[in-house]
């Protein structure tokens, strides 16, 4: 992209499969960020503003660290969190920048400190909107895992998340196919997402990290509070985030949600992304939303916009 410009202090992108050394640089990413660069970016629209997704700057921090170090993949995320969000308002900033900070290097794993700010014009101190630290490895861990069982009596409910304004995503971002299980202690969603072209990605391009089918984990969260307290949530941190291998489009999954805490003001679950034999995907360890009933109706105007909405 011309207008995406890549500083790296202290050295040049790495060839693949080349000694990384052990001094520790920082890796400054600056971009411009147009709605109209970004056509999925519709389908993530909560009242009358479209908004990257948490899994969307997730995916930036994980692919720029993977172009500064061809061979290397995306495998872990740790204390990932939302500071404030980016929406397409007037808030929108003239540009974001991106800073990756090594803080640990081996030939088998690569740590940063990653930081999304933003300065607006006229204000002398940055904006902060999104923090953690991102590990990529070579090569990734096996996948594990998830221990999971389809229940005896699937939810038979009819219930139209998307009708009722429960989600706002639109048809990009809908991989949620059908409730399987829904209760007290968490639910599992049999899932598929829709292959979205190279184009419609814009600045956000599919490479380890699949954001589009990563934020159906968040959306399984929505659906479980939308149950539990009938109410809206938007992500607020991830623990531990793990990624062991891409999630393919138009592929069956699951994901299961283990709730771990709730309040009316916020739910603590773990989720993992898997396939029918559970074998592991991504899994968000200790991912937290914040509820608020007043984003039901924000979710349902943004829904809106792809699908008829009874309230």
């Amino acid at each position: 992209h011309a207008d995406t410009a890549q500083i790296v202090v202290g050295g040049e992108l790495a060839p693949e499969n080349t000694a990384v050394g052990t001094d520790l640089k920082t890796h400054v990413i600056s971009r411009v960020l147009r709605q109209a660069d970004n056509p999925f970016i519709h389908s993530h629209t909560i009242g009358e503003h479209a908004v990257i997704p948490a899994t969307g700057v997730m995916a930036w921090m994980a692919n720029a660290a993977e172009q500064i170090y061809p061979g290397f993949t995306f495998a872990r995320a740790v204390e990932y969190r939302t500071l404030k969000g980016i929406v397409f308002d007037e808030t929108l900033a003239d540009s974001y920048t991106l800073t990756l900070e090594e803080t640990a290097k081996s030939e088998e794993a690569i740590a940063f400190k990653a930081m999304l700010s933003s300065t607006a014009v006229g204000q002398k101190l940055p904006r902060y909107h999104y923090s953690g630290t991102i590990t990529i490895m070579r090569p990734v861990p096996p996948a594990p895992t998830h221990q999971f069982q389809f229940p005896a009596v699937p939810y038979a409910k009819e219930w139209d998340i998307l009708a009722d304004g429960t989600l706002f995503h639109g048809p990009l971002f809908a991989g949620v196919e059908k409730i399987v299980r829904l209760d007290d202690d968490g639910l599992l969603l049999k899932c598929l997402s829709p292959a979205v072209s190279e184009e419609a990605q814009g600045q956000f391009p599919v490479q380890s990290f699949n954001l589009f089918a990563a934020d159906v984990q968040w959306q399984g969260m929505a659906i479980w509070a939308r149950y539990a307290y009938d109410s809206a949530g938007l992500p607020a941190k991830v623990a531990t985030a793990e990624s062991y291998r891409p999630i393919p489009f138009d592929t069956t999954y699951y994901i299961s949600l283990d709730v771990k805490s709730s309040s009316p003001k916020h739910v603590v679950a773990d989720i993992a992304v898997h396939d029918e034999h559970g074998r592991v995907y991504l899994r968000f360890l200790g991912a937290e939303v914040t509820l608020s009933q007043g984003l039901n109706d924000l979710f349902a105007q943004g829904a809106r916009l792809h699908y008829t909405v009874n309230l």
